[in-house]
């Protein structure tokens, strides 16, 4: 199936199978309590962590190895994937005035993906954030130019 239309088109899209596991798709357990990693140690494929900072995002890792030696498991092949918002050049707020997002202007950006690389990230799924939909699409555009290319 393909699909073309103003902003995405999937024509000549592929799908590949991803998961190293032949008898069932990969279980990965999401969450930012301490209890999520533990549970991906011990349960899962791979652990989904939401808008951590990469300090976060490494103690959340380490938390992760720690209960997974005490469960005798090898973790190297527990996939670490975290969703993050971007939004280029705005900063939206929470309702108390936190900035919800945790990278906002191209170097910024850079500079995060590289920090999370290095705190262990596999994954970073990304969306796009804005105020309108021309500030989604001038944002997409934005970091797709810079960080993509």
């Amino acid at each position: 199936m393909s699909y073309k239309g103003t902003h995405i088109s999937t024509v000549g899209m592929k799908l590949h199978r991803q998961s190293k596991r032949k008898s069932h798709p990969p279980i990965w357990v999401s969450g930012n309590s301490p209890a999520a990693p533990k549970r991906a140690a011990i349960l899962g494929h791979g652990w989904h962590g939401i808008m951590l900072s990469p300090s976060e995002l490494a103690k959340s890792i380490e938390n992760l190895y720690k209960m997974g030696l005490t469960q005798n498991k090898d973790l190297s092949e527990i996939d670490i994937s975290m969703r993050a918002t971007v939004s280029v050049g705005t900063t939206p707020r929470d309702e108390i005035g936190n900035s919800v997002l945790l990278i906002y202007d191209i170097e910024a950006i850079r500079t995060n993906l590289y920090q999370y690389q290095e705190a262990g990230l596999n994954y970073n799924v990304i969306s796009i954030a804005g105020n309108s939909i021309d500030e989604v699409i001038e944002s997409t555009i934005k970091f797709g130019d810079a960080i993509l290319n």
